[in-house]
């Protein structure tokens, strides 16, 4: 992760203002609730100096005068609308990852396959890294040979 204190988006203050209008604060979360366009996926939208962007890294990068490079941002507090700086954390993509439930973060977290034994190789197929079981992948592997067998009888 690489931090430099040169803000990204560096608000005017009529920007500021306009941006402290587009949302309002929750007293018992402490969430800063965006009331203006969201995306599809719930995110708020803003755009600073013509350029389109989700309204938490804005008020990440303003309020706490750090830019976030190349990192994910995380909501903590797992309210999407929600805006306020100190609710929002950086994070890699694995770490972001295995916070979530979507199947990704599931499989992400297992460490044994369906039959019970630890994945202990890591393989790669057509680009893509997976974790395998050495006991399945060569149970697989010879029942595939005897099936090729009884094809060429």
């Amino acid at each position: 992760m690489k931090f430099t204190n040169e803000k990204r988006f560096d608000l005017t203050p009529s920007q500021l203002e306009r941006f402290e209008e587009s949302f309002v604060v929750d007293p018992i979360t402490g969430c800063w609730l965006w009331i203006k366009y969201r995306d599809k996926n719930g995110y708020g939208r803003t755009t600073v100096n013509s350029k389109s962007a989700r309204a938490h890294r804005v008020a990440y990068e303003h309020y706490r005068q750090v830019k976030a490079d190349g990192i994910l941002d995380h909501i903590v507090c797992d309210n999407k609308s929600c805006v306020n700086p100190y609710h929002v954390e950086v994070s890699t993509v694995r770490a972001n990852t295995l916070r979530g439930t979507a199947p990704s973060a599931h499989n992400a977290r297992k460490t044994h396959c369906n039959n019970g034994h630890p994945f202990d190789k890591v393989a790669v197929w057509s680009g893509y890294k997976r974790r395998v079981c050495s006991i399945c992948q060569k149970e697989y592997a010879r029942r595939w040979k005897e099936q090729q067998k009884d094809k060429r009888k």
